[in-house]
């Protein structure tokens, strides 16, 4: 979301998708064996409803700083034992796919390729030439 807890809950609707979220999280931990107890789980739920808490995971803030996020390590890993499990977590799989996307942009740009969502800054090229060149990158 790009922002702190309390940014989000400030928003319409901003509560209820933080609860929304931390319920597919604790139903994930529960089908996995590891039920989070009630009070944890209630404290955890004020700091990311209250206006105004600057509460935000180590993803949020590497995201807002254009860095390279651990999404694999921290959702994705539990999306993954969530489903084996038989669990849904739509909200987190869709919070994966984003910090994927911008983990590969990271890795774009820093690879000094221009994403093909800006444009073309060299003359075009076929698709089988750029893919064998720098997979997903137009130009130099």
């Amino acid at each position: 979301m790009r922002a702190p807890a309390g940014a989000i809950a400030a928003v319409p609707a901003g509560q209820r998708f933080a609860r929304s979220v931390l319920a597919e999280a604790a139903a994930a931990a529960a089908a996995c064996g590891h039920p989070v107890p009630t009070g944890p789980l209630h404290v955890t739920e004020q700091a990311l409803t209250a206006p105004g808490s600057s509460a935000t995971s180590s993803l949020t803030r590497d995201l807002i700083a254009g860095r390279r996020t651990g999404v694999e390590a921290v959702l994705a890993d539990l999306a993954a034992r969530a489903r084996a499990a038989g669990t849904a977590t739509p909200l987190i799989d869709l919070a994966v796919l984003a910090l994927r996307i911008h983990n590969r942009q990271s890795d774009l740009e820093h690879r000094g390729c221009v994403l093909l969502v800006r444009g073309c800054r060299t003359p075009a090229r076929s698709e089988k030439s750029l893919s064998s060149e720098r997979p997903g990158c137009l130009g130099p």
